[in-house]
């Protein structure tokens, strides 16, 4: 099955964006909390939030295929999860490193593909449903009522003298 190139306006398009951005710092978050048993700071929680609105505007994550789009939206929710990681350490120096617990990096390796394919499936979802109700609304009738266009609209000269002539005709004047 071949899979139309992504259009950067398309509901897919900015479906798979939206998952991205919202999908990065709860990731992020959530493993540090598994690995740590503490919430993570608000400054650190927040870091998180912008590298995920920061990775959200990367033009590109939807491939060709559904494949390369879970690889590509994969790669990118790796590279964001390194980044609020270092986010989370510089939001909350106590947070540190956890010594590469095996819950942190066991939750980021789960996560990452699991929401890569989420997103993915969401948008593809998403283009089937905007396909269907394109084609149901689709007709040639048009939804609102318009007015019709004048093609040809004739123009009347003005009654005037013709030089020469009777003037112009009609009733006499006095009656």
């Amino acid at each position: 099955m071949q899979v139309m190139p992504a259009d950067t306006r398309s509901p897919a398009d900015m479906l798979t964006r939206v998952g991205v951005g919202v999908a990065v710092p709860a990731i992020a978050v959530a493993a540090h909390g598994v690995a740590s048993g503490t919430a993570a700071s608000a400054r650190g929680v927040a870091l998180c939030a912008a590298i995920g609105a920061l990775l959200a505007t990367v033009d590109g994550v939807r491939g060709r295929s559904r494949a390369t789009a879970v690889v590509g939206v994969a790669a990118l929710l790796g590279f964001a999860q390194v980044a609020c990681h270092w986010a989370l350490v510089l939001g909350d120096p106590s947070h540190g490193w956890h010594d590469g617990r095996p819950s942190m990096i066991g939750s980021h390796l789960v996560a990452i593909p699991v929401t890569a394919v989420a997103v993915v499936v969401a948008a593809a979802c998403a283009d089937l449903l905007t396909a269907t109700i394109a084609a149901i609304t689709a007709s040639r009738v048009p939804l609102v009522a318009t007015r019709p266009r004048v093609l040809a609209r004739r123009v009347f000269a003005p009654a005037t003298v013709a030089w020469g002539g009777a003037g112009v005709r009609g009733p006499p004047a006095g009656r």
